[in-house]
C-alpha cells in the first residue's frame, strides 16, 4: 500500500478505520464477545469520570463491565486476548440495577 502524499486528507478513511474497530476487535477470538468482568462502582470519593478507567470503573453510582478476557485472581475464567472496560453512569433518572427482579440501584442510589 502507497503512503499517503505529505497533506493528503485522510478524514474520510481514517474515520472508516475507526468505525471498524470495535468489529475487528469482538472477532479477535471466541472469549471476545464474552463477559470477562462485571462490577458496580461504590467509591463515593470518586465524583467525576478521570479518563482512567482504574478510577472510573469504581466510581459511586456506576456500572463497569469488560468484554473478553476474565481475570483469574478474582474468578474471571474466560480467555481472550481482548480485555475492554465498559463504564456505564447510573447517576442519570430513571436507571437502575435489578437483582432477580427486584430493583437495589435507582439513579445511582442504592434502595436497598
Amino acid at each position: 500500500m502507497a503512503e499517503p502524499a505529505v497533506g493528503a486528507d485522510l478524514g474520510e478513511p481514517l474515520q472508516r478505520l475507526r468505525s471498524l474497530a470495535p468489529q475487528v476487535a469482538l472477532d479477535l477470538d471466541e472469549g471476545a464477545r464474552r463477559l470477562g468482568e462485571l462490577g458496580v462502582g461504590c467509591n463515593p470519593g470518586i465524583t467525576r469520570h478521570m479518563k482512567n478507567t482504574l478510577f472510573d470503573e469504581k466510581i459511586d453510582g456506576t456500572v463497569h463491565l469488560a468484554l473478553g478476557n476474565g481475570l483469574p485472581d478474582v474468578g474471571g475464567k474466560n480467555v481472550s486476548q481482548l480485555h475492554w472496560d465498559i463504564v456505564k453512569e447510573m447517576r442519570n433518572e430513571g436507571t437502575r440495577i435489578e437483582l432477580d427482579g427486584e430493583t437495589v440501584q435507582e439513579s445511582g442510589r442504592w434502595v436497598i
